[in-house]
């Protein structure tokens, strides 16, 4: 894939290095000259100018690229660098989608970038909030990841107090209905053990859950002994 980039900041970076780890091409457009500087590391093409000036998306083959993110501290730049690299490549005959990807700092505006055409509007800030609100709901668990808007992915830690010490995962099954769930892994000093009925649970251990979102909190009470 040929991605490019708008803003070379501490999201736009990683981004790009991402990318080009994962075997893609990448340009990233930045106004400020320093900042162009301390990303020339990077393994892709960095070029000092405005996201936004169609004159400068079409220098760098904007007609053959597969999307375009824009990443800057800025939403108005964000949206105008997408829908002006859209209105140019709809004047190119391609085979292929081209995606327009906007960062918002303002979550008010996510639905006004959608309704004016941006493919995928993204806010850092609220994926913040909702991961931190999901860690705040799940004492005990050490992580929360969301699957699909039906399933989490629970990073439960075992201490001293949960009522599973002891006992194998079947024992575990048997004490509730896991229907609704499923153990992944489990981690014991750092190493994985993929699991099987007769795995016992022991204090220090983290357990990996899947399960249905209304299920989380009687996994959690049934791994933790709490809610």
């Amino acid at each position: 894939m040929y991605v490019i980039i708008i803003g070379a900041g501490r999201i736009g970076y990683n981004l790009a290095k991402m990318l080009i780890d994962a075997g893609n091409e990448v340009t990233i457009i930045e106004k400020d000259p320093i900042r162009v500087r301390e990303v020339g590391s990077l393994d892709a093409h960095v070029l000092q100018g405005s996201g936004t000036n169609p004159t400068t998306l079409e220098s760098i083959n904007i007609a053959t690229a597969d999307a375009i993110v824009g990443v800057t501290g800025e939403d108005a730049i964000n949206l105008t660098a997408c829908l002006v690299a859209k209105r140019v490549v709809s004047r190119q005959k391609r085979d292929r989608p081209f995606i327009t990807i906007a960062r918002v700092s303002d979550v008010d505006m996510m639905e006004p970038f959608t309704e004016l055409g941006i493919d995928r509007v993204i806010s850092p800030e609220e994926a913040a909030a909702v991961y931190i609100t999901r860690l705040i709901r799940s004492p005990g668990v050490v992580d929360v990841t969301a699957v699909g808007g039906q399933g989490e992915m629970l990073d439960l830690y075992i201490d001293e107090s949960s009522p599973v010490i002891g006992k194998t995962l079947a024992e575990v099954s048997a004490m509730g209905d896991m229907s609704c769930s499923t153990v992944v892994a489990v981690i014991e000093e750092g190493e994985l053990i993929i699991p099987h009925g007769d795995t016992t649970l022991k204090a220090g251990m983290r357990v990996l859950l899947f399960c249905k979102i209304e299920e989380s909190k009687r996994a959690r009470r049934q791994f933790l002994g709490k809610n």
